[in-house]
């Protein structure tokens, strides 16, 4: 019992000597993809080297030399260095797993394990960019940049202008109305209150290998979705001359916004109809599709009051005042600030009935002198 105790002593010393000298026990090892991938060797002995995959062990180097199944599964990218090292070039993100090295030197056996992940390479494409507008006036906005899949150290400068640089710890609540999931993403969270239209930042992913960056003006966001006075259209419609009572239609087109009505100047109640409104459709039913508006009522129009259509989007806020009183002194119908609708139909009509009464003359006298 004791010759068998002391044989196994013997046995354990004559192991951990071999596995000081030439064996790793279990390491972990990453690469970029399309980089290389060095596998120390040993400095004594004869080395193995082995794949795991399809849940068995694959030879893939022995004795200095490839074999046929890593010839196949490597492609000519897999060879031997003089002191037992393995090494793999242009890799691929299939070469991750896990390899070992069974080393032999004077009838024992000895066993390196390393678990190897090949990392991909980061892009511009995997940087991902995104905004919460939290004012719109003054503009302060929080951008978020994203790497998905890949770990990362993201984090943001300022790449043209002066200025400091405010970052939120990632993932923030505003996370998680955005993205659908924030396991395996790396990120940073840019904060900045009062946009200056100079600034730029660059957003920064870094890895271990390589480093990607992206350029943003906050400022364009703030800008992107504003509406202008031009993209308003006032248009009304007296429906009684005598008491003075219109429909004023406040229009916006293309740009899906909420349109309200109020009084800005006197005092005095707003009455709105429904859009789009039967008599405007039948004006306009061409366009009616992409039409935002809202329609104000006015009976018995007070010459004192004042009343101010406003069209809001997410970045800003433009209005239109008009006077209603105005329109019953212009008379008429369905018209436009800037010209009349019947006017311009009338003096259409008066171009082609002279055109016709001219090309019936001409034919009449035409027939007399034949």
């Amino acid at each position: 019992m004791a010759s068998l105790f002391c044989q196994s002593v013997i046995l354990l010393c004559v192991l951990k000597r071999v596995g000081c000298l030439d064996c790793g026990g279990f390491s972990t090892l990453s690469a970029e993809e399309r980089g290389q991938i060095i596998f120390p060797g040993a400095d004594r002995g004869y080395i193995v080297w082995s794949v795991y995959t399809d849940d068995k062990w694959h030879v893939i180097a022995e004795f200095g030399n490839v074999t046929a199944y890593g010839n196949d599964r490597y492609q000519g990218r897999l060879r031997i260095s003089s002191q037992g090292s393995l090494i793999i070039n242009d890799l691929r993100i299939r070469d991750t797993g896990r390899y070992r090295a069974d080393i032999r030197d004077d009838d024992m056996l000895c066993s390196s394990l390393f678990n190897f992940k090949v990392q991909r390479k980061i892009s511009l494409q995997d940087i991902k960019i995104n905004y919460v507008m939290t004012n719109r006036e003054p503009c302060h906005i929080n951008v978020f940049c994203t790497v998905h899949g890949i770990k990362a150290v993201v984090s943001w400068n300022i790449s043209h202008g002066e200025g400091t640089v405010a970052q939120l710890p990632f993932p923030s609540w505003h996370t998680f109305l955005y993205f659908d999931e924030y396991k395996g993403i790396s990120g940073s969270v840019l904060n900045v209150s009062r946009v200056n239209p100079e600034l730029t930042y660059s957003c920064t992913a870094k890895t271990r290998f390589c480093t990607a960056s992206r350029s943003v003006t906050p400022w364009e966001y703030c800008q992107q979705g504003k509406i202008s006075s031009e993209n308003i259209n006032i248009n009304y419609l007296i429906t009684d001359e005598e008491a003075c009572s219109v429909n004023v239609f406040c229009t916006v087109y293309g740009i899906p916004v909420p349109v309200s009505w109020n009084v800005t100047h006197g005092v005095g109640a707003v009455n709105q109809l429904t859009f789009p409104h039967i008599e405007y459709g039948t004006s306009f039913n061409e366009e009616n599709k992409n039409i935002y508006g809202a329609v104000l009522k006015v009976l018995n129009a007070d010459p004192e009051l004042t009343y101010s259509c406003t069209a809001a989007t997410a970045t800003n806020a433009t209005s239109i005042s008009v006077r209603p009183w105005e329109y019953c002194q212009q008379g008429g119908t369905l018209r436009d600030r800037s010209y009349t609708i019947e006017n311009t139909i009338r003096l259409a009509l008066a171009v082609c009935i002279l055109l016709s009464g001219s090309l019936l003359s001409y034919c009449h006298i035409n027939t007399e002198l034949n």
